[in-house]
This record gives structure tokens, C-alpha cells and sequence, in this order.
């Protein structure tokens, strides 16, 4: 499974961004490799609208199978759903913790967006 993790830098130890199309980064993990790739969405965490369906079109693209965040809004959460992409909560922690909690079934599968179309978080 390939999952995309929303981070504030591109590393495991990076801590993880709330914000899902305004994230800094999203680290590509392949959990059966351990294989890393880095999406660089610091060009989209300024938009001033349309951030989230952005940057679902590019984790789309990278092929994953799904998502790590804290917050997402409803139109990237239905752009990703649309592609059979699922979205997954960790509040805190590290790419590295969010990963092993998801491996152990820790983390929450959302069913629907957890945040207003129009919420926004102040850059960390």
C-alpha cells in the first residue's frame, strides 16, 4: 500500500501538517518497500482557493492508495474518494508514528470531510 502522509518537512521524522491541501509537503510511503518519495506542495499552501482539490489531483497522480492527515475539507475529500483514495486522521506525531499506526490499525477512516470548505489554518 502506497500512503501519502501531509508533513511539514519531507522526512520520516517530519512532523505531521494538520492541513491537508495546504500542507508543505506529503511524503509518498510504500509500506510493503519502505520506499520514500516527496511531493513538494508548498506552491498550493498560498492559493487562495482550490488548494485541497490540487492537491488531491497530485497525490491522485502518485498513484497512492491513501492518505494520512489531520484536516480535510470536502472537495478534496470527494476528489480523492472519487478515486478509491482513503483518508486516515493522525492529529500529532511524526510520518514515522503516523505510519506504524496506521500499519497497526490505529488510525480513523474518514467517511466524510472533518472540516468547513472554507477552513483554514495559519502556516505552523
Amino acid at each position: 500500500m502506497r500512503v501519502a502522509v501531509t508533513c511539514r518537512t519531507p522526512d520520516l521524522a517530519g512532523r505531521i501538517d494538520p492541513r491537508f491541501g495546504r500542507a508543505l509537503f506529503f511524503l509518498v510511503v510504500d509500506m510493503d518497500t519502505s520506499h520514500l518519495k516527496t511531493l513538494d506542495n508548498t506552491w498550493n499552501a498560498h492559493l487562495r482557493e482550490d488548494a485541497g482539490i490540487r492537491a488531491a489531483r497530485n497525490i491522485v497522480a502518485m498513484d497512492v492508495d491513501a492518505v494520512v492527515t489531520d484536516h480535510i475539507g470536502p472537495k478534496a475529500f470527494a476528489a480523492l474518494q472519487a478515486r478509491n483514495v482513503s483518508v486516515y486522521v493522525a492529529t500529532e506525531g511524526s510520518v514515522r508514528d503516523a505510519t506504524e499506526q496506521l500499519r497497526g490499525g490505529q488510525l480513523v477512516c474518514l467517511i466524510r470531510p472533518n472540516v468547513e470548505e472554507r477552513w483554514a489554518q495559519v502556516s505552523p
